[in-house]
């Protein structure tokens, strides 16, 4: 049964070794544009966190990060300094990564992007919105003014935003494209995401489970679930179980583009509004862990007991460890090695390959938590 109700922000996620690593981008970031030429200290530890908001942790092990890499140098009685030869240098060996996604779920991609990046060759800058739209368009336009080395892009439907595909390939510089579907216009190397993927492996959990009368719930756009439901069709039809319109839910959800996001609220609402007007199934299969998320919370105020009531499975994995009262049943695309791929064919681009452009994706897997 549900039983915890305290929400947390989605900031709060983020994941102390993640804000590390992002803050060592930052700082040689710094060091690079000719703010701390080599030789020079570094502000103390408490100074750094205070100018960062973070804590002095999290600044220690940005710097161990740094020095680790050779950036920089402790030297007793001198605190750290700025390693010889490793100030300004040219815009080139940067590596953009641009993505609009939420904190903590672009957080797996950096941990895989940095794990496979030449360090002694390039430094990963991180553009990142936490879901702000329009920001996200502007660090496109923005970004390949600057001519870095390449692009990971990670990518929005086109119901979103349409991004103009003239600008990033009138850059000149190798990009890789994370996510489903493509960008119209680009032809570049995809790591992509097909929904087709998780919906048959929720199918066959739910026939595996002998599980029954399903229903569906998606935040829009609409398209965005498209492959999803079709694959969930396809797989449960042989079984006689069917997955008619009227129990495919898409929510509008503004809310999970706010300042801060609140990306299960709509969801939330919509639901408890349906369980009110007396809707029941036995299992509920939620595009993605943030409708599921709301889903939950909507289930415990009308007293519907998951998984005993309902169960509830979601079709991709997010971030939302200190959010879901419970461990979701979900679809683990496996972030971080989706990074790790783009990073190893946007390396392979720059360094002048020139063969025909290629889709990978990574194997998904279906992780059982406490929901189904």
């Amino acid at each position: 049964m549900l039983g915890v109700t305290e929400v947390f922000m989605v900031d709060s996620m983020v994941a102390y070794q993640s804000k590390a690593v992002r803050l060592s981008q930052l700082l040689l970031d710094e060091i690079q544009r000719g703010r701390y030429a080599a030789g020079t200290r570094l502000p103390p530890e408490m100074d750094l966190a205070q100018r960062y908001r973070v804590s002095r942790p999290t600044v220690r092990r940005a710097l161990d990060i740094l020095a680790g890499d050779g950036h920089v140098v402790r030297r007793p009685q001198r605190g750290v300094v700025v390693a010889e030869g490793v100030g300004r240098e040219t815009e080139l060996r940067q590596i953009a990564f641009i993505s609009r996604g939420l904190n903590a779920d672009m957080d797996r991609y950096v941990c895989g992007l940095m794990d496979a990046m030449d360090h002694e060759r390039f430094t990963l800058a991180i553009y990142a919105t936490n879901a702000d739209i329009g920001r996200y368009r502007r660090n496109i336009e923005n970004i390949v003014k600057t001519k870095p080395a390449g692009i990971v892009l990670t990518t929005i439907p086109q119901e979103l935003l349409a991004v103009n595909a003239e600008i990033l390939t009138g850059a000149g510089v190798p990009i890789v494209t994370i996510g489903h579907p493509e960008i119209a216009g680009l032809c570049c190397d995809r790591v992509d995401e097909p929904g087709i993927y998780s919906g048959q492996a929720v199918a066959r959990f739910i026939l595996r489970k002998g599980f029954r009368d399903v229903a569906y719930l998606g935040t829009s756009p609409r398209g965005s679930n498209e492959e999803t439901v079709e694959a969930l069709r396809g797989e449960l039809a042989p079984a006689g179980i069917e997955l008619p319109d009227e129990r495919v839910f898409i929510v509008d959800a503004p809310s999970g583009y706010m300042s801060p996001p609140q990306p299960f609220a709509d969801c939330r609402r919509f639901m408890a509004d349906q369980f009110a007007r007396g809707f029941r199934c036995e299992t509920l299969i939620a595009g993605h862990d943030y409708p599921a998320v709301g889903a939950l919370f909507a289930a415990m105020e009308a007293d519907v007991r998951v998984p005993g009531d309902m169960k509830v499975i979601s079709a991709m994995r997010n971030a939302v460890e200190g959010l879901s009262p419970m461990r979701l049943t979900t679809v683990d695309f496996n972030l971080a090695e989706e990074g790790r791929l783009a990073m190893k064919l946007l390396s392979r681009r720059i360094d002048g390959y020139t063969g025909p452009i290629e889709v990978h994706h990574t194997p998904v897997e279906l992780i059982e938590g406490e929901t189904a």
